[in-house]
């Protein structure tokens, strides 16, 4: 049956009518009832002009006057999720004549928690950064976020989730979902077995206050001497370094127990700290050193580059010292 944006539908799973809103996809629409809106296949949509056409005529009701007519209880939304925060996937389907292959999946964030937050979100893969976003949802609310490739699906993708209470920056979150195509080709057979047109993944039940963070650090008694207790540009001078190595095992001691997400964040860290200094002491340029290896710790560090203001321009060609391992970075005077 062919349908367009306005008709009024009629849905055979759950026996409710009905206006479409939108379509998604090519055999998928959203649709509209006194109660709620959701998302159903096309085959199960149908005119419900028969029906009317067929439905015997109820007798009118009978009138009330005021004094008759009692007061409504207040109903409360019954929401499909429990408590919480989600990430939806929502798989795009592409009829090939024979049977019907997987696109891409649609992400959708789902809150129904207590909470107005503040998201940050990023999602990986193994080589790079897909998207990243900063938004804001209202409790209760949904938020469709990207597309991901069926082919990005399978290097399995890794959700970053940084979450704060707007009214509360004390409650707070950061964490990450992997998603295994194994993982993945479960759920998506649990929607076919269901007929159900997406899954989703809890990422929080509830915000916790956020831990203070103790933070052990070794000065000697000279720099505890030579610290002014405030920002001084000859203190600044002296910490200057014009080669950053961002390799992670000159980092941090302990780091065979980090996992790749936490190993980034703090070379990124280390990255920006530095440029930061160079930027604030008028250096003119400062190396930093990333490897070649996969490739993603140098996109990183270009994306930092890119986003700061204080910089002129970076090169990053072959170099005796480091081959195609490092950026060199000239600042602005």
């Amino acid at each position: 049956m062919k349908f367009s944006i306005g008709d009024p539908v009629f849905v055979t799973t759950n026996q409710e009518e009905g206006r479409i809103t939108d379509f998604i996809g090519n055999d998928m629409a959203c649709i509209k009832t006194e109660t709620a809106s959701y998302h159903v296949y096309l085959s199960d949509l149908e005119h419900p002009y028969l029906r009317w056409f067929l439905a015997k005529k109820k007798d009118p009701a009978p009138i009330k006057f005021g004094d008759q007519i009692l007061k409504e209880k207040n109903a409360k939304r019954q929401n499909a999720l429990s408590e919480g925060f989600y990430i939806g996937f929502m798989p795009q389907f592409e009829w090939d004549g024979i049977d019907e292959h997987i696109t891409h999946v649609r992400i959708y964030f789902f809150n129904q928690s207590d909470h107005d937050v503040s998201l940050t979100y990023t999602c990986w893969n193994q080589q790079s950064r897909l998207f990243q976003h900063q938004t804001e949802i209202k409790r209760l609310d949904e938020f469709y976020a990207h597309d991901v490739s069926f082919e990005e699906i399978s290097t399995s993708p890794v959700f970053e989730f940084e979450i704060k209470d707007q009214q509360n920056d004390k409650l707070y979150l950061e964490t990450e979902i992997t998603l295994k195509p194994k993982k993945f080709f479960q759920c998506i057979d649990k929607l076919r077995h269901e007929n159900k047109p997406i899954f989703h993944l809890p990422v929080f039940d509830f915000l916790k206050p956020k831990p203070k963070e103790e933070v052990f650090v070794h000065v000697s008694a000279q720099a505890k001497k030579e610290d002014p207790g405030f920002f001084s540009f000859e203190h600044a001078k002296k910490q200057q370094v014009y080669e950053v190595d961002l390799h992670i095992e000159k980092l941090v001691e302990k780091w065979h127990n980090l996992d790749a997400a936490t190993m980034l964040h703090i070379q990124c860290t280390e990255c920006r700290k530095a440029l930061e200094l160079a930027i604030s002491t008028h250096q003119e340029r400062i190396i930093f050193i990333h490897g070649m290896g996969s490739g993603r710790l140098k996109k990183e560090v270009h994306f930092i580059l890119n986003q700061t203001s204080g910089v002129y321009k970076y090169v990053c060609d072959y170099d005796l010292r480091y081959g195609y391992g490092a950026t060199e970075v000239f600042l602005k005077p």
